[in-house]
């Protein structure tokens, strides 16, 4: 089996796996596309050649760094879009065949900064609490418990105005858009999560517009 063919393998194996978020592709030794799977990510189609001044820059990049070349790309529909390119190159040096992968980050890039928002109500009491081994949960822990301290707390959080007010802030910084946020406030305000909900209804009918919560 020659080049070509075994990186067609390994192509299509690879999209499969990762999904129509991947785009796999494979060219020849003209620089013509042998294989391409989720081609809608890119626009490219089967048969299409690569032109000369792209195929030189890629070149270039791969002999220059292992024959390996990452790039990070924003279009200009906004979507994030991460590109690695590989070149294969016979015992003389002459090029052979080429493998590309593109994977469309926009969802994860959404939620890097819908966390990264949540991040901004730091600095908390104690900074060293905040290590790599945190999870997700415990960081909208962290932002949760930061929130309440910043509206203020009475004792035993007894006043329902406050709570309110707790609970419109935490709207407006998205909190109830992370996982297990609902359980977390619940048990951080001490009322029960119908309590929660019939506090958010009552907090939108007094016009702060925000889009339902889901109950699921």
């Amino acid at each position: 089996m020659d080049m070509v063919n075994r990186l067609i393998q390994i192509a299509k194996g690879i999209a499969l796996s990762l999904g129509e978020t991947c785009e796999a592709v494979v060219h020849d030794g003209d620089h013509r596309i042998a294989y391409i799977a989720n081609g809608h990510i890119s626009g490219r189609e089967q048969g299409q050649q690569m032109e000369e001044s792209v195929f030189k820059y890629f070149e270039d990049e791969t002999r220059a760094n292992n024959g390996t070349v990452v790039r990070l790309t924003r279009k200009n529909n906004g979507e994030l879009h991460k590109s690695t390119t590989m070149m294969f190159f016979d015992e003389n040096g002459a090029y052979e065949a080429m493998l590309c992968f593109t994977v469309n980050l926009t969802a994860l890039d959404q939620a890097k900064k819908m966390l990264d928002s949540l991040m901004n109500v730091m600095p908390f009491d104690s900074p060293e609490a905040i290590g790599s081994d945190l999870t997700i949960a415990d960081y909208s822990k962290l932002v949760i418990a930061d929130i309440i301290k910043t509206v203020g707390k009475p004792s035993a959080l007894g006043s329902k105005e406050v709570k309110l007010r707790i609970l419109r802030k935490l709207e407006e910084k998205g909190v109830f858009q992370l996982k297990d946020s609902v359980p977390q406030v619940c048990e951080l305000l001490d009322i029960s999560q119908a309590t929660l909900y019939n506090y958010l209804r009552e907090i939108r009918t007094q016009g702060s517009g925000f889009l339902p919560l889901s109950q699921k």
